[in-house]
């Protein structure tokens, strides 16, 4: 195999990411035809790669750059830390994570160290993959429940549990993939509704709601499902506006849990860690209740959201190009009323330097 061990060397992290996309996509071919991949099961075979694609953008992004340093520190980062808190994904799909991995570093161990150890850590990641293969669903859904603000899931503890007893019964993660898979499924049916579907009143749990927001943020959406950007977008609105009709009313509760959902938001951001999805869905939303929102909160939100604007414009954001676009724009929607509902939209996050281009 004339591939070489992948390294970043001292490429910026665009530069890094492209580099290691490609040397993924040379390398996928020879690992679906090796005999570790062989090996699996055919459920285990599904993802053909993808979890290992995953672990290697992980460590380049957050740990480190050269594949040949990789030891079981990062290895036990970016299984319980990073796949956990970043990652959405049902059980079944969970369970085949380090069956994947496994076979993926064995792939390695024999291509990579046969002749001469390049990759002096194989042994000791591989030992600690087995080591964690059975017990990893419980790992990975555990952790759910840690990434949340300690207030939020001490809260979260008090609306579904009535004694100490039930505290493992409650499963976070299956209980917003039911339901996100709910809402997608039926969607032109509720949205036929005069209200939102008698389930969904559990998103008055505050709790509840503010679970659906932080795992949307950080976690994002299942692009495999189909409606589930809408279904998501419809949820948020929900419990959404049964948090700011409580913070309306003067509640505490909702205050203070308003409060840490900006909180995480905010650190997530710093991190780098939000969700593009799941974050722009919830800015969308919020464009209604932008007089709750604290200032830090705001400019939080208008930078993070003009970094992600420049960094997926197809085009340099000149002024030509915005009045190009805006002529566009009212030529598409000759409404004035939709026309200023859109604008609302795209408008009520931009930060000062988003409006100077526009002035």
């Amino acid at each position: 195999m004339a591939i070489n061990i992948f390294n970043a060397d001292n490429l910026d992290s665009e530069a890094a990411n492209e580099k290691m996309e490609q040397w993924l996509d040379d390398l996928r071919p020879f690992y679906l035809n090796s005999p570790e991949y062989k090996k699996l099961s055919k459920a285990n075979k599904k993802a053909q790669g993808d979890w290992f694609d995953n672990f290697m953008f992980f460590y380049l992004n957050y740990i480190g750059n050269d594949l040949k340093e990789l030891d079981v520190e990062a290895a036990k980062e970016i299984t319980l830390e990073l796949y956990p808190g970043q990652m959405l994904c049902s059980d079944s799909q969970a369970k085949t994570i380090i069956p994947e991995l496994i076979a993926y570093w064995q792939f390695l161990h024999r291509e990579f160290n046969q002749d001469k150890k390049q990759l002096k850590h194989v042994q000791s990641v591989i030992s600690f993959l087995q080591s964690i293969r059975k017990n990893y669903l419980q790992l990975f859904k555990k952790q759910e429940s840690d990434t949340l603000c300690e207030g939020i899931f001490e809260a979260l503890m008090k609306v579904i549990c009535k004694d100490d007893d039930a505290k493992g019964s409650f499963d976070g993660r299956e209980w917003l993939t039911e339901l996100i898979s709910d809402a997608a499924s039926n969607l032109r049916q509720y949205k036929s509704q005069p209200s939102p579907p008698a389930h969904w009143a559990q998103l008055r749990e505050l709790p509840l709601a503010a679970l659906l927001i932080d795992h949307i943020c950080r976690s994002g959406i299942d692009d495999e499902l189909p409606n589930a950007q809408e279904a998501v977008f419809e949820l948020v609105t929900c419990a959404s506006q049964e948090i700011f009709m409580q913070i309306r009313q003067g509640d505490k509760g909702a205050i203070s849990c308003w409060h840490e959902i900006e909180q995480t938001i905010i650190r997530s951001a710093k991190e780098g860690t939000l969700n593009l999805v799941g974050a722009t869905i919830l800015i969308t939303v919020l464009t209604s209740h932008k007089q709750f929102l604290s200032a830090e909160f705001i400019d939080c939100i208008q930078h993070w959201n003009m970094e992600n604007t420049l960094a997926l414009a197809t085009e340099e954001l000149t002024p030509e190009a915005i009045e190009e676009s805006t002529r566009r724009m009212l030529e598409e929607i000759p409404d004035e009323f939709i026309l200023i509902s859109v604008l609302n939209e795209q408008l009520a996050f931009l930060p000062t330097e988003g409006l100077e281009l526009i002035s």
